[in-house]
């Protein structure tokens, strides 16, 4: 939301809380109609837009919200914002909006936004809150938000992916907050559920082998996708390039995990994205995968190998800690 580039959070003048119920209905309503989605469904940091140091605030802001507090933002100038800090959470395209008429609700429960890719279906969003003391359970059918036939399903929280026919029943715990993405199924290698940055994406070409995605955005610029796969092979391009099956993407600037079923890639926000399902796998790929499964191991054993080392000292401090109660006990008896 272009608009939004506007709002940040001051933390040492223009922050406060308080512990009126009102205050947090109000200010969670206008951060769901005017602010972008992030990380674990929190309130945005637009200060850290400016700053880049976010993680303090992200977590007094969750903190206070989870209190039933609120957090009162104010604008500042956007020309100051850095979007390419953007470039590890969804934009969408429009502020989220109640997908039912939510007229006596503020804020609504069930809101509804998108991701257009140009050339197939959007990604939809939709957020569910709830506000109450008590678990409460929500249901969307797909022709609700315009799907039609069978979707796929993404927890944004839980990274998890799940197919859907009719809809999706969701159970919300009190004061708690759940967004899912929900794309089309396509007979692709991969299906889009998740591009992040402020970028644009359009299909160039997509069927049972390959698909390919242009991305528009900020070449200095990072963006994360992340997709369903329908293959059990596939290999990943990006401008021609091979990309590497790595650990962790925060350590590189291209590369992709593939973690069951979901496949997450990292790559500059302009360029074209190739992704091609094998009928045979690749050599190459057999031997990546293989690799990647002993860096695993090697990770397991180094992890052991740390807890094995730790463990006679546990045990010294667990004697004196012993020790030190029976002693206790010892003069408690006495006297």
């Amino acid at each position: 939301y272009r608009n939004c580039l506007g709002i940040r959070v001051s933390w040492d003048v223009t922050y406060r809380s308080t512990r009126r119920l009102r205050d947090i209905v109000g200010f969670v309503d206008a951060f769901f109609k005017t602010s972008f989605w992030l990380s674990k469904i929190i309130a945005p940091d637009p200060d850290a837009l400016i700053t880049g140091q976010n993680g303090e605030l992200l977590n007094t802001i969750w903190a206070l919200m989870s209190y039933r507090c609120s957090v009162i933002y104010y604008g500042d100038p956007r020309e100051r914002a850095d979007i390419r800090l953007l470039s590890c959470y969804p934009v969408y395209d429009l502020p989220p909006t109640p997908l039912h008429d939510a007229f006596m609700e503020m804020p609504p429960s069930v809101l509804m936004t998108y991701k257009n890719i140009k050339g197939a279906s959007p990604i939809y969003a939709i957020g569910f809150i709830n506000l109450k003391d008590m678990r409460s359970r929500y249901e969307v059918r797909l022709e609700d938000i315009g799907l039609s036939g069978e979707a796929f399903v993404y927890d944004v929280l839980t990274g998890k992916v799940f197919p859907a026919r009719e809809g999706i029943d969701v159970e919300v715990e009190p004061w708690t907050i759940k967004l899912f993405h929900l794309a089309r199924s396509e007979n692709w290698p991969a299906v889009p559920l998740f591009i992040s940055g402020y970028v644009s994406a359009e299909i160039l070409l997509a069927n049972a082998k390959v698909l390919e995605i242009r991305l528009r955005g900020d070449a200095d610029g990072r963006t994360i996708l992340k997709m369903v796969v329908r293959s059990d092979a596939v290999g990943v391009e990006f401008n021609g390039t091979d990309l590497e099956l790595v650990e962790q993407l925060h350590e590189v600037d291209m590369g992709y995990v593939i973690e069951e079923n979901v496949m997450v890639i990292k790559v500059p926000s302009n360029g074209i994205l190739r992704i091609e399902a094998y009928e045979e796998v690749p050599e190459k790929l057999i031997l990546e995968k293989r690799l990647h499964e002993l860096r695993q191991e090697v990770m397991r054993l180094r992890e052991e190998l740390r807890i094995k080392e730790a463990l006679p000292l546990l045990v010294v401090v667990m004697a004196f800690i012993i020790g030190a109660l029976v002693g206790a006990l010892v003069r408690s008896i006495g006297e």
